[in-house]
């Protein structure tokens, strides 16, 4: 909504539309943080003062972040939310490895993770203050609007923090703790990448929702962009997964395979992302609904079975899966609105450099 009141040069839509969504994510962020702090005997095995930092980080973070962010990215004041990235990762990991350092265990976490939200917040403000962006007061009539808008999304975004999370969680309950941390380091640097389609083709959702026309031409070069960028990291990552893993310590290492098959999903990732952003800026909430429900449904159903199976193996084909749906549910929705995929571009793109990946074993095996 802010990307289509900003397109449009409606400064007064921008602000309304911006303080409505803050209050909405501050009202539900204490609702949230309350029921955390009055949750007896703690939460998830934490103890009553460690839940009190939970709740804190939600207000502090989330609340506020959520909606500041969205309103640089969609007035396309990207460096915005480059410095506040960039700072916060700097504090909450000098922050945080100094107090674990203290011994304060997970509070030392909490604290660097708090610190982190502060000085993002104060990256957004200062910035606010040159934004010339006309803040008015919340509006029912725009908070509804907001909120049916943004019910597509809520299913799939539990089904995807499940789909995602539930992988550690699942090796760590059937397989222990050593397999569960060398997995979950393969899966975050794997995060690393995907995080660029997600970044750069969030980016372009702003952009499409102000545009009148041409958002299909305009979603295809996006994707081919994305392309052009994550084909080759994810080429050299499964070429070379010990190097990255190598970096963390010698034992993860061992998750070479899992990394590899983790990044096979980003050769198909942004196509779905693309086509997902379209229909949303259109409008088509149901497609989008349902693209993100066949995306999750497959790695939640899957974890535990291929878990259980083949180990780390499993959570990473568990995983990727998902990928694989979403590209099923992408050709086939996209005959309905009339948008081409442009496929065969895409796979040039992607298969050139995955093509030139060795196999596992093979000349570019690691090293003994």
């Amino acid at each position: 909504m802010i990307g289509r009141s900003a397109g449009i040069r409606d400064e007064g839509g921008v602000g309304s539309y911006f303080i409505t969504a803050l209050t909405i994510s501050l009202s539900t962020s204490a609702v949230a943080s309350l029921l955390i702090v009055v949750y007896p005997d703690g939460l998830m095995g934490l103890t009553k003062f460690e839940t009190l930092f939970v709740a804190i980080l939600i207000i502090v973070g989330e609340g506020w972040r959520s909606a500041l962010s969205v309103l640089f990215s969609a007035t396309l004041r990207t460096e915005v939310n480059a410095a506040a990235s960039i700072l916060s990762s700097i504090f909450r990991l000098s922050i945080g490895i100094m107090l674990l350092y203290m011994g304060m265990g997970f509070v030392g976490i909490m604290g660097g993770y708090i610190t982190a939200s502060v000085v993002s917040n104060a990256v957004y403000f200062y910035k606010c203050w040159r934004l010339n962006v006309r803040v008015r007061r919340p509006n029912r009539r725009l908070a509804k609007e907001l909120i049916e808008a943004s019910m597509p999304s809520y299913i799939p975004s539990i089904l995807s923090i499940s789909g995602t999370w539930l992988g550690v969680v699942g090796m760590f309950g059937l397989t222990g703790g050593e397999q569960t941390g060398t997995y979950y380091m393969a899966f975050t640097i794997a995060s690393l990448v995907y995080s660029i389609p997600g970044t750069l083709l969030g980016l372009m959702f702003p952009v499409l929702s102000g545009m009148e026309d041409g958002r299909k031409r305009a979603a295809n070069r996006a994707v081919r962009l994305t392309y052009a960028l994550i084909a080759p990291i994810s080429a050299l990552g499964i070429a070379y997964p010990w190097v990255p893993l190598g970096f963390i310590g010698e034992a993860y290492t061992a998750s070479a395979t899992v990394l590899r098959i983790l990044l096979l999903g980003a050769f198909i990732a942004p196509m779905s992302s693309g086509f997902g952003s379209l229909i949303y800026a259109y409008g088509r909430y149901r497609l989008v609904t349902l693209m993100g429900v066949v995306g999750n449904v497959p790695r939640v159903l899957l974890y535990i079975p291929l878990v259980a199976l083949w180990g780390d193996i499993g959570a990473a084909v568990a995983y990727i899966s998902g990928y694989f749906a979403s590209v099923v549910a992408t050709v086939v929705i996209s005959r309905r609105v009339g948008y081409r995929l442009e496929a065969r571009d895409n796979a040039m793109l992607a298969g050139v450099p995955v093509l030139s990946a060795p196999p596992p074993g093979g000349p570019c095996a690691a090293p003994r």
